[in-house]
């Protein structure tokens, strides 16, 4: 039935043993060696992403603080326009108040006159109107 050969069974022994090395030589140790190297290479990515993750903390940091020195410089340049722009205005508006108190004044003075003349002539004219009131009253 089943006949047993040990030199066929050291012969396919040996054959795998040989194609064992041969394929742990050529096969599988650059298997292996491409997959550590592909660890490494994974590992070290993720050390510089890691790097960059705290660089990239360090610059959002600074980042925020030149915007926030930038706001304040910006607040400081309005306001001090804003400032010089009120400074204006009031100069311009307390001037055109002081022509404006000054027409009133010569105005007035004006006004002042205008009346004192108009009552002079209504003094002057006095008799005459009475005399015209004398006759219109007449005719009456």
């Amino acid at each position: 039935m089943l006949d047993l050969s040990f030199g066929l069974i050291i012969t396919t022994a040996v054959v795998f043993l040989f194609l064992l090395k041969y394929l742990s030589d050529k096969l599988y140790g650059p298997l292996l060696y491409f997959m550590d190297n592909r660890k490494k290479s994974i590992a070290d990515d993720l050390a510089n992403a890691n790097a960059n993750s705290a660089d990239i903390d360090v610059f959002k940091t600074q980042a925020a603080a030149i915007i926030s020195e930038a706001k304040k410089e910006a607040s400081v340049i309005r306001e001090t326009a804003i400032n010089q722009a009120k400074s204006i205005a009031g100069e311009k508006t307390q001037k055109q108040r002081d022509g404006f108190e000054r027409e009133y004044e010569s105005f007035m003075i004006k006004l002042e006159e205008s009346k004192a003349e108009i009552k002079n002539s209504l003094m002057a004219n006095l008799p005459l109107y009475k005399e015209g009131i004398k006759i219109k009253l007449s005719q009456l």
